[in-house]
C-alpha cells in the first residue's frame, strides 16, 4: 500500500477516535444547554 494513503488513513482514523473518545457528553450538554433543553438523561438516550 502506498505509504501516503496509509498515514492519512492512520490520520483520520485517529480523528475519530478522539471524536469519540474525548467527547465529554456532560460538558458538552452543560455548554449548550441553552440550545438543547431536553435535560441530560433523555439527552443521554439519544447518543
Amino acid at each position: 500500500m502506498n505509504s501516503r494513503v496509509k498515514e492519512t488513513q492512520t490520520n483520520s482514523l485517529e480523528a475519530l477516535e478522539k471524536l469519540f473518545v474525548g467527547f465529554d457528553t456532560d460538558r458538552y450538554f452543560e455548554e449548550n444547554k441553552n440550545e438543547y433543553d431536553w435535560g441530560k438523561p433523555q439527552g443521554r438516550e439519544i447518543w
